[in-house]
């Protein structure tokens, strides 16, 4: 399951249908395509940027996760590069343990994340974590729903709001044995678990006692990238405004790495379709706006969600609103240009978000953690929510102004957050109440 499909809600779709699995059987029937000479020549030289990319030995030898030396040596020698079908990157994970606790775990997964526990690093805390990945995708556990889900828990029985009456015993230490139980009792509903099974928020307002006041999360789901070690980049923003909450894929920018010039953004904008005068409001001579920009980013994820491709950072970087138009017309035989697959992509996107705001949703859930305002301590040193370049630190007035920047890019109602009737007949999407309920602006 993973961030991949649980995050998505559809491991929870399917449970309340008593659906198992999908069963995908492979059809007989050829796909048409118009131009097969055109294509060809077009995924062929496709294909060679990408085997001719520096950074691809590296990835294909170690997979995506950022490790210090020695514990990279221990995931090289318990890898294997794992691909999805003809993708020449093969950047998630096959890994065989043959050393440590748990040597004979056979596991896969998109890529390894690190989790810290206490008084565990170097390879004890690599053979932990895959472990923890492991458990939590055998349980139907989303991993980016319940590891922060946890971290909470810890700190809510660190404060006393949590105690061993309300867990039914359970001492909620931040060690790995602890925290499989935890799963293993909320995905079968046992004890305690019953409480978390619904969610953070709902476990929050059942334990009361201010532990709300403790969960950081958006729209109910927990936080995946803070801001307050790297800086506002786009997947942060992301992070408020996407109408399913917290997620992080469709804000992809440079900015997922830190102190990137603003020349990649500016070649970034331009991969992705944006016209220069929304890439002009977008990025100044000094830095960008991630309000503005996430836009290019969330329409660019749409278009690859419409068209099938993988959006994956490794992948994507290699096509273009322009390439991807050049093989739509190839297969299809449709001539259409950049500019027309951008207007899907973007009608597509404001079509997910009628759908969140017929479920209630609105401008005030679009908004940050209370936490990201107060100072993170790291050992020592405090970090403090600032700009992507660190040059100034933000306040909760300076987010209001960029959702302010989102809303009016996407030619959303500033005060609501919502898609205006004009933006929606300007999309050919419907502005009837049976789809949006009466939320939409006048």
């Amino acid at each position: 399951k993973f961030a991949t499909i649980g995050k998505g809600g559809l491991p929870a779709v399917m449970a309340s249908k008593n659906l198992k699995a999908l069963v995908v059987v492979e059809g007989s029937q050829k796909v048409p395509v118009a131009h097969r000479v055109r294509l060809q020549q077009l995924v062929t030289n496709l294909h060679q940027r990408i085997m001719g990319w520096e950074g691809r030995e590296t990835l294909v030898g170690r997979g995506m996760t950022a490790l210090d030396k020695d514990t990279a040596e221990v995931h090289r020698r318990n890898r294997k590069g794992l691909a999805c079908p003809s993708c020449p990157v093969g950047d998630k994970e096959f890994i065989h343990l043959k050393e440590g606790p748990y040597a004979g775990l056979v596991t896969y997964m998109p890529h390894v994340s690190m989790v810290q526990f206490a008084g565990v690093s170097g390879a004890d805390a690599y053979y932990q974590s895959v472990k923890y990945s492991d458990v939590l995708n055998r349980l139907g556990l989303c991993r980016q729903s319940f590891v922060p889900m946890f971290d909470w828990l810890v700190k809510l029985y660190q404060r006393g709001i949590l105690t061993q009456q309300d867990t039914g015993g359970l001492e909620v230490r931040n060690t790995l044995e602890v925290a499989l139980e935890v799963a293993r009792m909320t995905a079968y509903r046992q004890g305690f678990g019953d409480v978390l099974a619904e969610g953070a928020v709902s476990a929050a307002l059942r334990i009361g006692r201010g532990a709300i006041d403790l969960l950081e999360h958006v729209k109910g789901h927990g936080i995946v990238r803070d801001p307050r070690p790297g800086g506002l980049g786009t997947m942060e923003f992301e992070e408020i405004v996407n109408p399913r909450g917290s997620h992080v894929a469709s804000g992809g920018s440079p900015a997922y790495a830190p102190g990137r010039p603003l020349e990649d953004f500016i070649r970034h904008s331009e991969r992705m379709g944006a016209s220069p005068e929304a890439t002009k409001q977008a990025i100044s001579t000094k830095s960008f706006n991630p309000g503005r920009y996430t836009v290019f980013s969330e329409d660019w994820f749409s278009l690859f969600n419409c068209m099938g491709l993988c959006n994956r950072a490794q992948v994507n970087r290699f096509y273009s609103a322009a390439s991807i138009a050049e093989l739509y017309t190839a297969v299809t035989g449709l001539e259409t240009t950049p500019q027309q697959l951008m207007k899907v992509a973007e009608r597509s996107w404001n079509l997910g978000k009628l759908l969140n705001v017929r479920a209630g949703f609105g401008r005030e859930d679009d908004r940050p953690p209370a936490a990201w305002f107060q100072p993170l301590k790291k050992g020592d040193q405090e970090q403090y929510l600032t700009d992507y370049f660190k040059t100034a630190r933000l306040t909760p007035q300076d987010i209001d102004k960029l959702l302010d920047d989102y809303y009016e890019a996407r030619g959303w109602d500033k005060k609501t957050g919502n898609p205006t009737p004009q933006k929606l007949r300007e999309l050919e999407l419907p502005t009837e109440k049976s789809l949006a309920g009466d939320a939409l602006a006048p």
